[in-house]
């Protein structure tokens, strides 16, 4: 326990060690003047437009999941799974390394009456068809922008999501395998109840994703998914039209796909720094200025940040009860 303490601290001090080097090199890019001028441009019947899209595009992400539940096989309604998804999306905007993810797949699902395996099947799919999609819409982008010199660092992120999506879909494929499925039988000749608990959810792992790799389910996923990242691109096409910056929507695909993928590196709760960074990069690549490349970070990063805090919020504090379980429960695991 002591080891994985602390890993923790380090990972945290890592998130933030890469959070003050993009404030850094952000810091550098500042001037006031520009954002002043930046600010005072700003059309703000755009905002009202962007946010009614990320309004959908989170309609849309929570029916996503009510449907992968669905497939395999949970008894639950779309709206049931609003509050939990909305809360675990607030999570994620105030702790660090994505925590709500892991609430949501591991905690929720015993409030939800559906096995905790459910969640983390659910959870899988959906970064599987969320790396296909952001990974699709750079392919678009950079094809529209034939010329476009990409920064080094956001080749890399882009190298980084590559070879998450491939572990992802390898995981998700290897427990197909009737190999993998003798190694999770051969846990029932162990006695441990931690074994016997690991064979358990394996095998109803490897259940969930034999249903959920279907031609079917996964084309539905897919369809789904790109419409989550297609309206919340809306998002950044209207905040950019707002500043003046006149992008095709083949320019907001490639500028969502950047930044969205700048949130796959660990930092503080938030995204604070990274995504900020690549907002600034991004419009630079789009013809924008220093200037407006931080006007747009901010006002991008609070449309995306303080609507979804909110909107979770009041769902935690409707299952105050259920994370008081939660944190008893998990206190007792760490023992």
């Amino acid at each position: 326990m002591k080891f994985l303490k602390n890993r923790k601290v380090i990972q945290l001090w890592i998130g933030f060690l890469v959070t003050l080097l993009c404030f850094y090199a952000i810091s550098r890019q500042i001037r006031i003047r520009e954002v002043q001028l930046a600010f005072q441009s700003f059309n703000y019947i755009y905002l009202l437009y962007g946010v009614a899209f990320l309004t959908l595009d989170y309609i849309i992400r929570i029916y996503r999941w009510s449907y992968i539940l669905r497939a395999i096989g949970a008894q639950i309604t779309t709206k049931a799974c609003a509050g939990p998804f909305m809360g675990s999306i607030a999570l994620n905007n105030l702790l660090p390394f994505r925590a709500g993810d892991g609430i949501r797949a591991f905690f929720y699902p015993k409030k939800m009456k559906i096995d905790r395996s459910m969640g983390v099947s659910s959870l899988v799919m959906e970064k599987i068809s969320d790396l296909s999609v952001l990974g699709l819409m750079l392919l678009v982008g950079v094809v529209e922008f034939k010329g476009l010199r990409l920064p080094r660092s956001l080749i890399n992120s882009t190298w980084f999501l590559i070879v998450i999506l491939l572990l992802f879909s390898v995981f998700a494929i290897a427990t197909q395998s009737s190999f993998i499925a003798s190694i999770i039988a051969s846990f029932w000749v162990f006695k441990s109840a931690s074994l016997v608990r690991i064979r358990k959810y394996l095998a109803r792992f490897q259940k969930d994703m034999a249903v959920l790799l279907k031609f079917k389910p996964l084309f539905s996923i897919f369809l789904i998914s790109s419409a989550v990242w297609i309206t919340e691109s809306f998002l950044g096409y209207f905040i950019l039209r707002g500043f003046g910056l006149l992008v095709s929507p083949a320019g907001a695909l490639l500028f969502m796909s950047l930044v969205s993928i700048s949130t796959l590196v660990p930092s503080s709760p938030g995204y604070v720094g990274p995504f900020d960074l690549a907002v600034i990069t991004s419009v630079g690549l789009l013809g924008g200025t220093a200037g407006q490349g931080i006007s747009v970070a901010i006002v991008l990063h609070l449309s995306l940040w303080f609507p979804t805090t909110v909107a979770g919020a009041f769902a935690i504090l409707k299952d105050a009860p259920f994370f008081r379980e939660a944190r008893i429960e998990l206190q007792s695991a760490k023992r």
